[in-house]
């Protein structure tokens, strides 16, 4: 690690971005968050609109009826890994963090991640919180190791921000935005 080699270009640094945690008041003004969020993305990466990843940490963006209100809300259209093998460049990809290991993208925003959702806590006991926590901080390893460029983190303030992100958010790795 003493001699590091480093291949980003200038035009590539110009592109790179701190990861941002953004929060909003809940859901639906989080999706009305990721229509601008989408935008900068963009304008600030110029590459196909498939090379920029949203990945749901909450199901219900995932279904038919969830990817039919993110398409409606924020005009954008998607390419959806966990349900179909079509795949168009000029549509957004959208999935599940458990369906996007091996593949890269410029930019990757992780929707849901929040209190509750990251690590999930309904439904556990406390033989297997450790367990949801430990499964939790690899999703998030997953799905940021993604990006190339840029990663933005959007989650609702009903639930809170989520335990696995306070460190980083202390250490200054996370900036926390609005």
């Amino acid at each position: 690690y003493s001699n590091p080699q480093y291949c980003f270009t200038s035009s590539d640094e110009e592109r790179v971005e701190r990861p941002k945690l953004l929060m909003y008041n809940n859901d639906e003004q989080l999706i009305e968050g990721l229509n601008q969020v989408v935008n900068k993305y963009v304008k600030m990466l110029q590459c196909r609109l498939s090379d920029i990843a949203i990945i749901s940490f909450d199901e219900k963006w995932l279904t038919q009826e969830g990817i039919a209100i993110l398409e409606k809300k924020t005009g954008k259209q998607f390419n959806t890994l966990d349900t179909s093998n079509a795949f168009d460049p000029a549509k957004f990809t959208l999935s599940s963090p458990y369906s996007i290991n091996g593949l890269e993208f410029q930019g990757v925003i992780m929707i849901g991640v929040d209190d509750g959702r990251v690590p999930q806590t309904f439904g556990t006991s406390d033989i297997s919180k450790h367990f949801i926590m430990y499964s939790a901080y690899n999703m998030l390893y997953l799905a940021i190791s993604r990006a190339r460029f840029m990663v933005t983190i959007m989650g609702s303030e009903l639930n809170g921000v989520s335990p696995c992100l306070e460190h980083s958010i202390d250490a200054g790795y996370l900036e926390k935005g609005n």
